[in-house]
């Protein structure tokens, strides 16, 4: 007998959950145990590099028309975005509070904290990215000497993004797409995922799916551009 009650119990727990998730347009965000804000703030430090390092969250990267920096965060009141300008670089720290409990954690992840950095257009030097969970994007014209990505969980992708030098981009599990973008050389590795995109300009490319289909260009000569995913497909043009 007890054993039905719990279950009654359990049951009318769900119910009652779903109900009031339904009424908040099944928003997770709505749900959220954590308080959540948004704010943005002016970067007036000149710097040429930038770092990402992420435990959860999205980070998106758009050129604007603007003299000076700007980068909008959606983050937790209690463990904002640690911003700040250091030896030539922007450095932007996102760590996960240690004292949230397991529904907060949960929570966090629902609501996704996010920052938007809107980059005046000229060219910069090294980005570089670690993101637990969480994808980050471009949308360009941008310009950047050198990239190196590296996402736990996560897809990357690039719009109307120029790397001088080496592109890198490895992912457990994620996507990796890009439009209308071109770097000196490429190297992009995934364990689950797809690899997709154009270049603007021809490349000696070598790609490898252990469980997918490969369709690369066969005659394409420029920088080096290596491709592999362990499951996933490869579709890769280059732009007339």
């Amino acid at each position: 007998m007890k054993k039905v009650i719990i279950a009654i119990l359990v049951a009318a727990a769900f119910i009652v959950c779903g109900v009031s998730f339904a009424k908040m347009g099944n928003d997770f965000a709505a749900l959220s145990f954590v308080d959540m804000e948004t704010t943005t703030m002016e970067i007036k430090e000149e710097f040429r590099d930038i770092r990402i390092q992420a435990d959860i969250g999205t980070i998106e990267i758009h050129s604007c028309d603007e003299a000076i920096c700007s980068i909008e965060c959606y983050q937790d009141k209690k463990g904002p975005f640690q911003i700040k300008v250091e030896e030539g670089a922007l450095v932007i720290d996102s760590k996960t509070r240690e004292d949230l409990t397991w529904y907060e954690r949960a929570s966090t992840f629902a609501s996704m904290p996010r920052a938007v950095i809107l980059l005046p257009k000229k060219e910069y030097g090294a980005l570089v990215a670690r993101i637990e969970t969480g994808d980050l994007s471009t949308e360009g014209p941008l310009s950047f000497a050198s990239m190196d990505l590296t996402l736990d969980t996560g897809n990357v992708h690039l719009e109307d993004t120029l790397v001088s030098d080496m592109m890198q981009v490895k992912l457990d599990t994620g996507n990796f797409s890009f439009e209308d973008c071109d770097a000196g050389s490429v190297m992009a590795e995934l364990d689950t995922g797809n690899i997709e995109g154009n270049f603007l300009s021809g490349k000696t490319i070598e790609a490898k799916s252990d469980t997918g289909n490969v369709h690369v260009p066969k005659d394409s000569k420029g920088g080096a551009c290596k491709l592999k995913t362990d499951t996933g497909n490869i579709r890769i043009s280059i732009a007339e």
